[in-house]
C-alpha cells in the first residue's frame, strides 16, 4: 500500500488539471477507483466515491479537490512530471490538494478492501473549481443529498489539526478619470495617484480592524499610453477575515473610508468556520496521535460549504509550498496521511 499512494499521487500530478480543465483528471482517478472495484460516480462536480459499512449509521466525509493552479514561473523541473528528488515528489498539485486525494483514496480503498466499516459510510469527494469562486462544492453536496455527520478537509496541514479557518473577501477597487496631457492634469486627479491614497488608507483600515486577518493587494493595472494620463486603474484585494466579520457592515465602512474608489464585490461567499467545542472528530483523531497539534489557518478551502458540520481540516503537506514553483510534497508524509485517514474512518465510523 505505500508504494501504491505513491504510484496513484504520481498519475495525479502528470494530469494537468487547472480549475475548469479538470476533465481528464477525474477520469483518470474513476479508471483507478473502479479497477479496485469501489462504488464509484464520476460527474461534472468531481469524482464520488463510497464505502458502505456492515450495517447502517453515520456518515463520515472525506473531502479535498483535484484542481490546481496554472503552473506559473519559476520551475526547475517540469510541473508535470512528477519527479521524485530526496523523499519529496515534486509538482504542481502534489501538495494542494492531490497528496491529500490520493490518501485518501488509498485508505478507502484499504478499509474497502477489508472490510473494517463497522457502520454507516465513507465517502470521499475529490471535487472540481476549489480554487476558483466557482467552487463545485456546493453543488456536490447538492448531489449527495444531505450533510455529513463528519468531514476531513484534505488541505496541507502537515498532518496537524487545523480546527478554524479565515473567511475570503474579494474586492475589485476602481478609479476613473480622464484623458489629459500629462503636464496638464493636476496630481490630485491622476486615478494613479488616487488609488496610491486610497491603498495605503486602506491598509491603515484594516490594520486598525480586529476583523481582519491579512489584508494583500494581488493585483493593479491600468491601461496608459505615452503622452496621456490613464482613464482608469483597477486593484484586486484579498482580504482575509476573521471571526464576527459582518461582510455587509465592513464593506459599507470601507466605502465610506475610500476618497476616490468604488467598490465592487468580487467574491465574498466564505465565511471564517471553525470545529464545533466538544467535536466527536477531533477527540478520535486526538486519542489516534495525541502528539496532533491543533492550530487555525489563514487558508481557505471547501471547510467553507460545511457550517454546522464536526469538520478538521487535515492532510498532509505544508501550506507555505501550495501555489509556488517546484511545489513539493514528502513521501513519507503522503504514506503516513493514509495510515491515519485509515484510523479515523475506522475510529470514528465504530465509536458512532
Amino acid at each position: 500500500m505505500p508504494s501504491e499512494v505513491v504510484t496513484l499521487l504520481k498519475k495525479l500530478v502528470n494530469v494537468p488539471s487547472t480549475s475548469g480543465q479538470e476533465s481528464e483528471i477525474g477520469l483518470e482517478l474513476q479508471d483507478w477507483s473502479r479497477k479496485q472495484h469501489l462504488d464509484t460516480v464520476f460527474d461534472d462536480t468531481g469524482v464520488k466515491i463510497t464505502i458502505h459499512g456492515k450495517k447502517s449509521g453515520k456518515t463520515l466525509l472525506y473531502v479535498s479537490h483535484l484542481d490546481t493552479v496554472p503552473p506559473g514561473q519559476g520551475w526547475e523541473v517540469s510541473p508535470y512530471d512528477g519527479i521524485i528528488i530526496s523523499d519529496r515528489l515534486i509538482g504542481r498539485g502534489a501538495v494542494d490538494a492531490k497528496a491529500s486525494v490520493a490518501s485518501m483514496c488509498l485508505a478507502a480503498n484499504y478499509l474497502n478492501e477489508h472490510r473494517l466499516i463497522m457502520s454507516g459510510s465513507l465517502i470521499i469527494l475529490a471535487v472540481f473549481c476549489e480554487e476558483t469562486k466557482d467552487a463545485k462544492m456546493p453543488e456536490a453536496l447538492e448531489h449527495l443529498g444531505f450533510l455529513p455527520n463528519a468531514a476531513i478537509i484534505g488541505e496541507p496541514t502537515q498532518l496537524q489539526a487545523c480546527i478554524g479557518q479565515v473567511g475570503l473577501l474579494v474586492l475589485r477597487l476602481i478609479w476613473k478619470g480622464d484623458e489629459h496631457h500629462p503636464g496638464n492634469l493636476p496630481k490630485a486627479k491622476n486615478v494613479i495617484y488616487q488609488a496610491a491614497h486610497d491603498l495605503v488608507k486602506l491598509y491603515e483600515f484594516a490594520f486598525k480592524n480586529p476583523h481582519l486577518k491579512i489584508f494583500t493587494p494581488i493585483s493593479i493595472d491600468t491601461i496608459c499610453q505615452v503622452g496621456m494620463t490613464p482613464v482608469k486603474c483597477e486593484a484586486v484585494i484579498d482580504i482575509r477575515t476573521n471571526f464576527g466579520c459582518n461582510y455587509a457592515k465592513l464593506l459599507k465602512n470601507i466605502g465610506k473610508y475610500l476618497d476616490f474608489a468604488k467598490v465592487e464585490v468580487i467574491s465574498d461567499r466564505l465565511s471564517p468556520i471553525k470545529t464545533p467545542k466538544n467535536s466527536t472528530l477531533l477527540r478520535t483523531i486526538k486519542n489516534i496521535d495525541p502528539s496532533i497539534t491543533e492550530y487555525f489557518s489563514t487558508t481557505c478551502s471547501d471547510w467553507a460549504y460545511l457550517p454546522g458540520v464536526d469538520a478538521v481540516k487535515l492532510g498532509p503537506g505544508d501550506s507555505n509550498l501550495s501555489h509556488t514553483p517546484n511545489e513539493s510534497v514528502r513521501i513519507k508524509e503522503v504514506k503516513k496521511a493514509v495510515d491515519l485517514y485509515i484510523r479515523i474512518a475506522e475510529n470514528y465510523l465504530e465509536s458512532t
